[in-house]
């Protein structure tokens, strides 16, 4: 049986990670409102340019480099989303699977991450193969919490800098899409080049349309300057959902570490009080046969 002091200091520190796991999700609880009203700000935006998008487009005598011909793909580029900081239970291993997966399956060239977690996970599988599996490229380091239209443009521009320079022939991202509290999923998409289906503008209301008579100076400048506003908007709203199902992940799994902990401790309880009523039995027995020894 376990000592008294030793089932103490098991207590002690039980009762200090409950603790820290209670903070934990408490910050997390709190930033989840300020990150779903960033996404909800954010997408009448994003709607507009896609409908705007959608609406030069039938007015462009030629095609833009960023639209999808249906030409072959040979070098693919990846956008992983995952987190700066572990504690969010499977958040992070759901999408780093989702990527590999990706890369075995498909001719990827360039990686780029997003957070520690990913970068980190990525250069340990490369360090322990015998050749590297995943080209890394780069990371954004410190850019998966609290995402801002600025970290959104820098990553939309080095995307569109390997595109341009024929590096890659387009790109893909794998994020976590947020549906509800209890549905968070991994999902891959195509970032660019676009193509009608991911315009999506059947899906917006017809009270957004927009229609143009004229364009300055043509149609195919104004497309070109839409479609990075475009990227920029998108990346921007994938990073909120991402950051989203990340707190939304550590809340669930910080009351899972509350709950467990608080069952340890019940248990721990039980065993010192045990332990201590047999200490306390011992000494009595003791008192008893010395008193007994000396009549």
């Amino acid at each position: 049986m376990s000592s008294k002091g030793n089932l103490r200091d098991h207590m002690k520190s039980i009762r200090q990670t409950v603790k820290i796991s209670s903070a934990q999700k408490l910050i997390a609880g709190a930033h989840i409102v300020k990150a779903r009203k960033m996404l909800e700000r954010s997408k009448p935006y994003h709607d507009r340019i896609r409908l705007a998008i959608a609406s030069v487009l039938k007015d462009c005598e030629s095609e833009s480099k960023y639209l999808d011909t249906g030409k072959e793909v040979k070098k693919q580029g990846l956008l992983v989303i995952s987190a700066d900081r572990g504690l969010a239970g499977g958040y992070n291993q759901n999408v780093i699977k989702m990527t590999v997966q990706d890369i075995a399956n498909k001719t990827v060239v360039k990686v780029l991450t997003v957070g520690h977690i990913g970068y980190g996970k990525f250069r340990h599988i490369n360090a322990s193969a015998a050749q590297p599996t995943i080209p890394l490229d780069e990371s954004f380091i410190c850019a998966a919490e609290n995402p801002t239209l600025y970290t959104s443009r820098e990553i939309a521009e080095r995307l569109m800098d390997l595109f341009e320079s024929g590096e890659v022939d387009c790109f893909d991202i794998i994020y976590t899409q947020f549906h509800s509290a209890v549905r968070m999923i991994p999902s891959a998409e195509r970032l660019f080049p676009l193509s009608p289906e991911m315009l999506g503008e059947a899906s917006i209301s017809k009270d957004m349309a927009i229609h143009f008579s004229e364009y300055e100076p043509s149609p195919d400048a104004v497309l070109e300057t839409l479609i990075p506003q475009y990227l920029r908007g998108y990346i921007f709203s994938c990073l909120t959902q991402a950051w989203m199902c990340e707190l939304n992940s550590r809340v669930i799994a910080m009351e899972s570490a509350i709950k467990n902990g608080n069952e340890m401790l019940d248990k721990l309880a039980l065993k010192y009080n045990r332990a201590r009523q047999g200490s306390i039995t011992q000494e009595l027995t003791e008192i008893v046969a010395g008193a007994a020894s000396m009549e």
